[in-house]
Parts: structure tokens; C-alpha cells; sequence
């Protein structure tokens, strides 16, 4: 009621990722989608972007792979226009993880090694524990289990120093599929 469209964006963003995380996927990508429309209209590439990339997370997990694949293709250059390198790095991310759903763990661990390096160049430690995460899935399904369990050692010991409990039960929980004992640094 206030006219402030951006402000109207932002809300749409963060109330698809509440449902999202209830489960409630159709009603996330209705929103998303909103929030999509309204940052193009506002010419704001970092806001469709945000936009998009959620989108696409949902779509994937819908089982909607190219449709997913197409909104977090179309988030990468928004992200490279605003200089938001943090934004690109977690679409490189959030691929990797989408070819390893479709059973290409070689382009997923490419995606992911080119996360990885922009969250390290950026000082992303939060993302770079989540891409060593992902990288050592796909070493997993490669049935490259040392290299596997080195990663996720790795993402172990960077999520316990940030704080992230996502990203050390993630890594817990491969380090426990690869019957490797967990260790703290």
C-alpha cells in the first residue's frame, strides 16, 4: 500500500523461502516468480537474480531439472552485471548440485570447483564449506571415496569454525556414508 515496489520484491523473496521450508513448493515458485516480475520491471539485476536462483532451487527440487537449469542459467549474468560475485558463485553452486540430481557428477563437480573458487577469492566461508561439500558428493559418486572424505573433512573443519550447522551435519552425515571417522581440526 505504500508504493514500494523494491520493499514489495524483497518480502515476495523471503516469503517464498518460508515456504519453501515448509514444503510448500508450488506456492514458493508462485512467489518467486512475483518477485521476479516486479525486479525486472524495477530494471534491479541483483533482485532477479535472488529472484531466479531461488526459483531455480525450487524447481530442482520439484524434479523440474531444465526449468531449473534455465533460471539459474539466466541468474548468472544478472549477478555478473551487478558485480556480485558472491551471487554467482552460489548459481555455480546451485548447479553443481542440480547435475549431481540428474546423475552428471563430472559437470557437477566442475560447477562446483568454479564456486568454490570465487567463494575463496571472496572470503565466502559459509560457501565454501557448502561447495566442498558438493564437490565431495560428486567425488562420492564418482566412487572417488578418499578424495570424497578428504572434502568433506574439509567442509567439517569450516563449518565448525563459521558456525554452520547445516554445513557440518551435511558433511557428518557423508563422512558417516563413507565410514569415515569425523574430525575436528
Amino acid at each position: 500500500s505504500a508504493g514500494d515496489r523494491r520493499g514489495e520484491a524483497g518480502v515476495l523473496v523471503n516469503l517464498g523461502n518460508v515456504y519453501s521450508g515448509q514444503n510448500r513448493q508450488s506456492r514458493a515458485v508462485e512467489v518467486f516468480e512475483q518477485a521476479y516480475t516486479i525486479f525486472r520491471e524495477l530494471d534491479e539485476p541483483t533482485g532477479q537474480a535472488a529472484a531466479l536462483t531461488n526459483l531455480g532451487d525450487v524447481l530442482a527440487a520439484l524434479g523440474e531439472y531444465e526449468a531449473a537449469a534455465d533460471r539459474l542459467d539466466a541468474a548468472l549474468p544478472l549477478f555478473r552485471a551487478a558485480g556480485h560475485r558472491n551471487g554467482e558463485a552460489t548459481v555455480w553452486s546451485n548447479l553443481g548440485l542440480l547435475e549431481l540430481r540428474k546423475g552428471a557428477p563430472g559437470q557437477a563437480m566442475h560447477n562446483l570447483r568454479t564456486a568454490l573458487r570465487i567463494f575463496q577469492e571472496t572470503g565466502h566461508r559459509y560457501g565454501e564449506a557448502s561447495a566442498r561439500n558438493g564437490i565431495g558428493e560428486a567425488l562420492r559418486a564418482q566412487g572417488r571415496h578418499s578424495e570424497a572424505q578428504a572434502c568433506h573433512q574439509a567442509a567439517l573443519t569450516i563449518a565448525a569454525e563459521t558456525g554452520d550447522w547445516d554445513e557440518q551435519r551435511r558433511a557428518l552425515a557423508a563422512l558417516e556414508r563413507l565410514d569415515a571417522p569425523a574430525r575436528l581440526a
